[in-house]
C-alpha cells in the first residue's frame, strides 16, 4: 500500500516541476521515466520518456560491453 502512495506522491512531484522538463533533466532514473508514461495521458510525453528509457539501457547496455571487452581473459 505504501508503494502505491509513494508512486502517487511522486508522480504529482514530476508533474509539479513539469513532466518534460523532469523528463530532460540529467540523471532522470528509469524508475521516474516508467511512473511518467505509465501515469500520463500525454501520449507525446509518454513516448519521450519512453524513448529516454530505451536510450539509458541502451547506454548501460554498452558500458556493460565495454567492461566485457576490457577483463583480462
Amino acid at each position: 500500500m505504501s508503494s502505491i502512495l509513494d508512486e502517487q506522491l511522486r508522480f504529482m512531484a514530476l508533474e509539479q516541476n513539469g513532466l518534460m522538463k523532469s523528463i530532460l533533466t540529467l540523471g532522470i532514473s528509469e524508475r521516474d521515466l516508467t511512473l511518467i508514461s505509465q501515469r500520463t495521458d500525454d501520449e507525446q510525453i509518454k513516448k519521450i520518456a519512453n524513448l529516454k528509457i530505451k536510450q539509458l539501457n541502451g547506454e548501460a547496455i554498452n558500458e556493460n560491453i565495454n567492461i566485457f571487452k576490457n577483463l583480462p581473459i
